[in-house]
């Protein structure tokens, strides 16, 4: 389908004209002027971590995973027939679900009888991070032929916000004692199977973020004037999102939609 849809697309992109100005008897043509762009675009984050991160029952959380979304608007001027220079500003959230299983050695107490009974027990864990980003990206484009755009950036990132929400759920609902009976369990505040951990902001955050980004995208020309390109950017991360943690980083993927003007 997609490449159905490249060769569908093909007859639709051109690359934007040399812009020269008009030679006339009283000024003749001068030189070549090279057009610039202004654009909005949006997108989908597609989010996956490395390293881990810890939270206040310093529990370690890795390989998590999410989503999040992105706008902005960016800047770009030709300097050459193939090449060009810009800068995009994009507010993004970035969004983490990391979850992990374990055994811990507990005393459970009779509701009835109060008698106590020290046993492993099974639990899961789950912790739910919210970042919130504003980027600037200062970036080089190179465009090989009319219908393909080629990007690389190097983008420093504001980290604004960010959340933990870490729930410890009972991954069994029985067990056997040692006569042999089947006892069904639960956490003591309330007979639920469910207690929240920490919920609050994040510990310990890097608030000035660094990445490198490749971005690839296509031309299609809607009029001589607009351009609708969809776009797909990879964001490699240099610094660690929180010293909370060993190496906790995001690597992004993004899908993106934008439309640009030619000036």
């Amino acid at each position: 389908m997609l490449l159905i849809f490249l060769l569908g697309a093909l007859p639709l992109v051109a690359d934007d004209e040399v812009k020269k100005e008009k030679e006339t008897p009283i000024r003749p043509t001068k030189g070549t002027s090279w057009p610039w762009h202004l654009g909005v675009l949006f997108g989908f984050n597609f989010v996956s971590q490395s390293g881990s991160f810890s939270s206040a029952c310093i529990c370690e959380f890795e390989k998590g995973g999410g989503d999040g979304l992105i706008i902005g608007a960016f800047y770009e001027k030709k300097f050459a027939r193939s090449l060009a220079y810009g800068i995009r500003l994009t507010s993004e959230s970035r969004n983490l679900t990391a979850k992990r299983l374990e055994s811990e050695f507990v005393t459970l107490e009779g509701e009835e009888d109060g008698q106590s009974l020290e046993t492993s027990v099974r639990f899961r864990h789950e912790a739910q991070t919210e970042f919130s980003f504003i980027a600037l990206t200062p970036y080089i484009q190179w465009t090989p032929f009319s219908a393909l755009n080629l990007q690389l950036g190097l983008s420093p990132h504001f980290l604004t916000s960010g959340s933990i929400r870490h729930e410890k759920q009972l991954a069994q609902r029985t067990l056997r004692d040692d006569n042999g009976q089947i006892l069904d369990i639960s956490l003591a505040e309330s007979l639920r199977r469910t207690a929240v951990v920490e919920d609050g902001d994040f510990p310990e955050l890097n608030s000035f973020q660094m990445a490198a980004t490749g971005l690839v995208s296509l031309n299609i020309k809607f009029s001589d004037d607009f351009t609708f390109q969809p776009m797909f950017q990879y964001v490699i991360p240099f610094t660690n999102i929180s010293e909370k943690g060993e190496n906790f980083k995001l690597q992004v993927g993004q899908l993106l939609f934008g439309l640009r003007k030619t000036f």
